[in-house]
């Protein structure tokens, strides 16, 4: 913006989006479009520490909600590793597979 519009001597400080933050969105919001062709139920949580969302399967001939769900964490890196045009290889952080198993899905009544 000019000086004549803000009424401001000094110009506006830009801000950017991390562009980690956008690439992980993307994934994010990828995984739900194939969740949701498959006929299951994406609920993305929003404020997470690991689990960007669950997954409600859904019966692939009748389309009923199962009752069994799934924790999703989505992984996003620039470049996997040992990736080519056929095949890519992960290798998740030391710590994931604890904090994996130690998750407890809750449903009191």
């Amino acid at each position: 913006m000019d000086h004549e519009r803000t009424g401001r001597e000094s110009p506006c400080i830009s801000k950017f989006y991390d562009k980690r933050n956008v690439h992980h969105e993307e994934a994010v919001h990828f995984v739900a479009q194939v969740v949701l062709n498959t006929g299951s139920a994406w609920n993305p949580h929003h404020y997470e520490a690991g689990i960007d969302g669950m997954v409600e399967l859904g019966d692939l001939r009748t389309g009923a909600a199962t009752g069994a769900f799934l924790g999703v964490q989505v992984k996003t890196k620039e470049r996997l590793d040992a990736e080519s045009e056929t095949q890519f290889g992960y290798y998740a952080d030391a710590d994931d597979p604890d904090y994996d198993r130690s998750r407890t899905l809750l449903c009191p009544w």
